[in-house]
C-alpha cells in the first residue's frame, strides 16, 4: 500500500514540475535580440518604425540604457533621411536621458548603454549630438559638446581608457570643419597616441578609427598629399570592413559607398580616370536608393560631375 502512495506522489510531482512554464527571457535579452533584428529591415521607413517601437518598449520596461541606445540608432536613421529637425530632437533626448541615468562610478558592466558587445557608453550621446551639429554647420554647439564630453569622461574613466579618446577625435573634426588644418593634424595625432596607450579590453578600436580616418583622407586630398590619402584610405577600408560593425543593412551599405567614393576621388586627383570611374560605379551600386538625399549621395554626384568633365573630349568642352 505504501508503495502505491509513493508511486502516486512521484508521478504527481513530475507532472507539476513538467507542467511549469520555463522562465521567459529577461528584458535585457529581449532587447539584445532586437538589436540583431534591425538588419532585416531594408527600407528606411521600416527601420524607423521598428526602432521607435523598441525605444517605446524599452522605456515601458524601465530599460533606460537600451532605450537610449535605440534612440541613437533612430537619430542616425532620421539624419540619413535628411529629417534633420526630427534627428536633432531624438539625439537631444538621448543626450538628456544619458545624463539622467548615467552610473555614478565606472564599472565595466554598467558603463555600456545596452551590452558591451554594442560598445556604446552613457557618454556617447554627448559626442553623437556634437557630430550632428558638425554635420549641419553649428560649430559652436559642437565644440561645447566635445568639451563637455572631454571633461565628463576624464572624471569618469581611467587614465588609459579608450573611452577618453572620443572627444579628442571630435575636436579634430571640429578644427577640420573650421579649416584649421594644422590643429586638425595635431588633434588627430594626439588621439592616435592615446589609442596606442589605451588598455581597454573587449573594445573595437575601429569604432574610433572610423571617426577620424575619413577626415584625414579628406584633409590629405585638400593639401595634395596623395600618398598619405591612400594610406589613410586603406586604414579606413579595414576599419569599416565587417557587417557586424553597423546597426543595419542601410548603414553598412552607406559606409561601403562612402569608402568607395573616397577611393574614386583619390584616383581622380591622381589622374587615373579609369580607376576613378570603376570605384564610382561601385559606390553608386552600394549607396542605398532609399536614402536619396544622404551626404554620401551628394558627394557621389559631385565626384561624378568632376569626373565627367575630365573625361570629356577637349573638342566637346565649350567655355563660352
Amino acid at each position: 500500500m505504501k508503495g502505491w502512495w509513493l508511486t502516486i506522489l512521484i508521478v504527481s510531482v513530475f507532472i507539476n514540475v513538467s507542467g511549469q512554464q520555463k522562465p521567459s527571457a529577461g528584458p535585457k535579452r529581449q532587447y539584445s535580440k532586437g538589436i540583431g533584428s534591425i538588419s532585416h529591415h531594408r527600407k528606411a521607413s521600416q527601420t524607423v518604425t521598428y526602432l521607435q517601437q523598441m525605444v517605446d518598449a524599452a522605456k515601458r520596461n524601465n530599460q533606460h540604457g537600451f532605450a537610449i541606445y535605440y534612440e541613437l540608432l533612430l537619430g542616425d536613421q532620421y539624419e540619413k533621411m535628411d529629417e534633420y529637425g526630427i534627428a536633432e530632437g531624438v539625439f537631444f533626448t538621448a543626450y538628456e536621458e544619458s545624463k539622467k541615468y548615467r552610473p555614478v562610478k565606472h564599472t565595466f558592466t554598467r558603463d555600456y548603454l545596452a551590452t558591451a558587445a554594442q560598445q556604446k557608453t552613457y557618454f556617447d550621446p554627448i559626442d553623437r549630438l556634437g557630430y550632428f551639429y558638425l554635420s549641419i554647420g553649428n560649430l559652436k554647439n559642437a565644440e561645447q559638446l566635445f568639451q563637455e564630453s572631454r571633461a565628463q569622461r576624464n572624471i569618469f574613466f581611467p587614465k588609459y581608457s579608450i573611452h577618453r579618446v572620443h572627444p579628442e577625435v571630435g575636436m579634430g573634426s571640429y578644427y577640420f570643419r573650421k579649416g584649421q588644418y594644422e590643429k586638425t593634424y595635431e588633434q588627430f595625432s594626439k588621439a592616435q597616441k592615446m589609442m596606442a596607450r589605451a588598455t581597454t579590453t573587449g573594445y573595437d578600436f575601429d569604432n574610433v578609427n572610423r571617426l577620424f580616418l575619413n577626415d584625414l583622407v579628406e584633409l590629405c586630398l585638400i593639401l595634395g598629399k596623395q600618398k598619405e590619402a591612400f594610406k589613410y584610405l586603406n586604414r579606413l577600408a579595414i576599419a569599416s570592413s565587417g557587417f557586424g560593425k553597423f546597426g543595419s543593412t542601410i548603414s553598412s551599405n552607406m559606409e561601403i559607398a562612402r569608402v568607395f567614393e573616397l577611393k574614386s576621388r583619390c584616383y581622380l586627383t591622381s589622374g587615373d580616370f579609369k580607376k576613378a570611374r570603376e570605384y564610382l560605379e561601385k559606390a553608386n551600386h552600394y549607396n542605398p536608393t532609399s536614402v536619396a538625399g544622404s551626404s554620401v549621395k551628394l558627394k557621389l554626384l559631385r565626384t561624378e560631375a568632376i569626373l565627367n568633365w575630365y573625361e570629356a573630349p577637349a573638342e566637346k568642352v565649350n567655355f563660352d
